[in-house]
């Protein structure tokens, strides 16, 4: 059985910062 907690956290940490480094470029254009 696959890890899905552990798969997903490590998942969502590396999305996490693309997800804020893209939100801070379209806010910094946005503005």
């Amino acid at each position: 059985e696959v890890d899905i907690s552990s798969h997903y956290r490590n998942y969502s940490a590396s999305t996490r910062r693309s997800l804020e480094a893209w939100s801070g470029s379209q806010l910094d254009l946005g503005l």
